[in-house]
């Protein structure tokens, strides 16, 4: 009698080509997806990682950037009791470990260092004593 061979291996490929097909649609519809709803841009610009320090001299509160990520000038401002100081002065056009913040703030305030992302619709309090 006539053998017939059985070849179970012929339906793996049709079945590993229609996985790989769903996967790849999966992602191209989460990539497409996540530029359609705008979800990447809030990744792009994080808060600074930076560490502050406080001291008092007469008048006049100074905060100083002990370490961490570099603030530019014009990305952060100073709140004392809720409400933005008339002064401040910074050291140089951006706050780098070791520049400091001068600002008139007695040691009762309640003092915050703000960060306020580039679109202005994100902030962050990095310092508060």
């Amino acid at each position: 009698m006539f053998r017939k061979q059985i070849n179970y291996d012929r339906a793996v490929s049709p079945v590993i080509g229609v996985i790989l097909m769903v996967a790849i649609t999966v992602i191209l519809a989460a990539i497409i997806g996540s530029f359609v709803l705008n979800l990447g841009s809030d990744l792009s610009e994080t808060s600074p990682q930076a560490q502050f320090s406080i001291d008092y001299e007469d008048d006049n509160a100074i905060i100083t950037h002990e370490g961490g990520d570099t603030i530019l000038e014009d990305s952060v401002f100073v709140t004392v009791n809720g409400d933005e100081p008339e002064s401040i002065s910074f050291s140089s056009d951006s706050l780098r470990a070791g520049g400091t913040i001068t600002f008139e703030a007695d040691r009762d305030d309640d003092i915050r260092l703000i960060w306020e992302n580039n679109a202005g619709d994100r902030t962050s309090t990095l310092f508060r004593n």
